[in-house]
C-alpha cells in the first residue's frame, strides 16, 4: 500500500483564490488622502516606498502626487576639489546623490565667485 503524502500548505503570504473570482480592493483603497499623507510622511522612501506603492492603485497614485511630499528625501552631498577633482571647475559645483549613486554638476556662479581659498559649509 502506497503512503499518501500530505498536501503542502500554501505560503501564508499568498492567498489562494479560484480563477473565476476577482480580488476586491478592500478598505485600504478607501483611506482618506489625509491619512495616506501621514503614512507617506512617516515612511523611509529608500526602503518602504516600493511596499507602499504595491498596496493598491490609490496608494500608488498618492505616492506619485507632488502635493504629498516625502519626509526623508536623501540630501545631496557637496563634493570638494579633494574629493572629486572635477568639482568647482568654472561656475559649477559637484554634488553626490546617495539614493541615485550619481554625481550631479550644478551651475552655481554665486558660490564659485567667492574667491580663492573660500570655503562652503552647510548642514
Amino acid at each position: 500500500m502506497e503512503k499518501m503524502r500530505r498536501p503542502a500548505l500554501p505560503c501564508p503570504q499568498v492567498m489562494w483564490m479560484p480563477r473565476h473570482c476577482t480580488p476586491s480592493p478592500g478598505p485600504w483603497a478607501e483611506l482618506p488622502v489625509g491619512i495616506l499623507a501621514k503614512i507617506l510622511w512617516r515612511i523611509n522612501p529608500d526602503t518602504d516606498l516600493t511596499n507602499f506603492t504595491s498596496v493598491c492603485k490609490a496608494w500608488r497614485a498618492a505616492a506619485a502626487d507632488d502635493l504629498l511630499p516625502l519626509k526623508h528625501q536623501m540630501p545631496w552631498l557637496l563634493l570638494t576639489e579633494e574629493d572629486y577633482p572635477g568639482s568647482g571647475g568654472g561656475h559649477t559645483r559637484s554634488f553626490y546623490s546617495l539614493s541615485e549613486d550619481k554625481i550631479h554638476e550644478l551651475p552655481l556662479p554665486e558660490a564659485c565667485a567667492t574667491g580663492v581659498g573660500s570655503r562652503t559649509a552647510g548642514s
